[in-house]
């Protein structure tokens, strides 16, 4: 999975790569020149005076010292143009997956992941691994000034690469699980992040704070270790290096006082040896960032294959008239049933009210119905087609959906209502504002978007509708639901922030898409929605307790009530007469 993961990845850049290849490999001939130019030195200018020698000598460095510098160049541009082809071909799909509904825990941090891989791909691990290859070109040729050098060369390469194996063998398990704690630290840094104003309020800055970064040594232990370990295995690694190079001076001085190789290919040989040594050292020193790019794209691709297969093709259906049905409808969290068997249907230009205590299951309902996440258990079906079969993208065309918390995103009035069609460029601008004005007008919010916002529908906002108060937003946010003209909206407590007015206009908005057939799924408590409802549910304790029509529900309702209080009464009555004998038990006796 993972070569088959890396080989997708890399695929937009197997060209790019190509040259990359193409140019070490000049780049690393042209290494050999500053090595001939000693030799030629010690060798011809210096045994014969020849100053012409000399001077051609020195052009001819300095030219190829210079391609030298222009293909590095090049080559490092050619690196950065990949990075951001990667981003370009691979960016949307990630952030994509981590929207989906059901994405695994990897799509999280698969944006990180993501930008951890672009940053080797521009880094210094792939000109390593681009020189590498060339290290047998540097052995040969200390294999031709001597074959000792050579065979130094050679046993210098295999410890490399031995301890190179061993650092890979160290880091890697401590790096992955440093790398997973570290994921887990931040996402809960951005949970807290985003109850900031919470946080503050109630006086829980500093108990998190200190939280959090106890948290945060314990990572940052854990991962000192790991770089102990491996730090081991570059020190000796830049020892040997170091120690080889000193070597084959060493030993060409040796080679030269004996006259068994010239005096020039003492300092030729040093220059190939160190040539030949340096990008299996660079290697070892680049396993981490590999593990940790390695480890990303496995996570990256474990987000990106859910998505797909929640993205799959399917057959295109017809629009939807409304008909919804929950079957089996089941829940779970932390194996304790949320919800446990909710059957129930709603047909076209019906609105259902949801009711029940807090904790009964409302909004894990609501979002069930919205496809805003999947049942554990049974199906919902929308024209009798599950939502499975209609595919996310396909189904949210058709459905609205308001949760409790209005979840406005940064952008302006206008692009939070369309749902952001007005950012994409294939749609016709002019049909997407008249239909964002319509939703506003049936939601009874464009003369408040029109008078009170700055800059009308093009009024930015900042996270979470940063700049609205909390009964505009949730205005805002029924006009997106009802954006489009959905055949099935879903509301959450769409009446929590409302004023009198606010929630005037909400009902007068259900009503008016009752009259264009839309089914309408609302959550609610206050008494003035629920009066235009056609049916209504109450759920209690994961289940349906009642469901019907609205006055039907409502007497089924008060004669509950009058039967509860029937029984307290006959209870009370019970108490009194039990404490009666308690108090005369002869007379009580008799």
């Amino acid at each position: 999975m993972k070569n088959s993961s890396l080989k997708t990845l890399i695929e937009p850049l197997r060209t790019h790569l190509v040259f990359v290849a193409i140019f070490s490999a000049f780049y690393n001939i042209l290494f050999l020149a500053p090595s001939l130019y000693m030799m030629q030195v010690y060798d011809r200018v210096l045994a014969t005076g020849g100053m012409n020698t000399l001077a051609l000598l020195s052009v001819l460095l300095l030219a190829a010292l210079a391609t030298l510098a222009f293909l590095d160049r090049v080559r490092s541009a050619i690196l950065l143009r990949a990075s951001l082809r990667l981003e370009k071909k691979w960016s949307q799909p990630v952030i994509r997956a981590m929207m989906k509904p059901g994405a695994p825990p990897e799509a999280a941090n698969a944006l990180r992941d993501f930008d951890q891989v672009r940053q080797v791909v521009n880094g210094p691990a792939i000109t390593a691994i681009s020189d590498a290859p060339w290290a047998p070109l540097y052995i040969f040729c200390a294999f031709l000034i001597h074959p000792a050098l050579g065979f130094v060369a050679t046993g210098g390469a295999v410890v490399l690469l031995i301890l190179a194996v061993l650092s890979e063998r160290a880091a890697s398990k401590a790096m992955k699980a440093t790398l997973a704690d570290m994921r887990a630290h931040y996402a809960s840094q951005d949970h807290s992040a985003a109850a900031a104003d919470a946080v503050r309020v109630l006086g829980m800055t500093e108990p998190l704070a200190r939280m959090r970064a106890e948290e945060r040594v314990s990572i940052v232990n854990r991962q000192a270790r790991g770089q102990m370990a491996g730090g081991g295995y570059i020190a000796a690694t830049r020892f040997l290096r170091l120690a080889l190079q000193s070597t084959a001076i060493g030993l060409g001085g040796y080679l030269a006082v004996k006259g068994l190789m010239s005096p020039g290919g003492i300092i030729a040989a040093s220059i190939m040896l160190s040539r030949a040594l340096m990008p299996i050292e660079q290697l070892v020193q680049a396993w981490r960032p590999l593990i940790t790019a390695r480890d990303s794209i496995e996570n990256i691709f474990k987000a990106l294959n859910a998505a797909k297969e929640a993205d799959r093709e399917r057959m295109p259906l017809p629009n939807p008239g409304g008909n919804v049905a929950g079957e089996g409808i089941q829940a779970l969290f932390e194996n304790r049933a949320i919800l446990n068997g909710i059957d129930f249907s709603l047909s076209p230009g019906e609105i259902v009210g949801v009711l029940g205590a807090s904790g009964a299951g409302k909004t894990t309902l609501a979002r069930i119905v919205a496809g805003a996440s999947d049942p554990s258990g049974g199906q919902m079906r929308l024209d009798g087609t599950t939502y499975k079969d209609w595919g996310h993208e396909r189904l949210s065309q058709f459905i609205g959906y308001l949760p409790q918390s209005p979840s406005l995103l940064p952008g302006t009035i206008g692009d939070n209502i369309s749902c952001f069609q007005t950012r994409i460029d294939e749609l016709d601008k002019e049909e997407v504002g008249k239909a964002v004005i319509e939703a506003a007008q049936i939601a009874g919010v464009h003369e408040m978007i029109q008078t009170q916002l700055p800059n009308g529908y093009d009024t930015p906002l900042g996270p979470s509708g940063l700049g609205l108060s909390a009964g505009q937003a949730q205005r805002i946010g029924l006009a997106r639901a009802i954006y489009g003209n959905p055949a099935l909206i879903v509301l959450d407590e769409p009446n929590a922030h409302l004023d009198a007015n606010g929630e005037a206009r909400l009902i007068n908005a259900l009503k008016v898409m009752r009259q264009k057939g839309a089914s309408i799924f609302v959550v609610a408590h206050r008494r003035g929605v629920l009066d235009i409802c056609d049916k209504l549910m109450v759920v209690g304790n994961g289940q349906i307790e009642h469901f019907g029509a609205r006055m039907d529900v409502v007497r089924e309702l008060s004669q509950a009530q009058t039967q509860m209080q029937q029984n307290r009464a006959q209870a009370a009555n019970l108490n009194v007469r039990a404490g009666n004998v308690v108090a005369h038990p002869r007379g009580g006796a008799k």
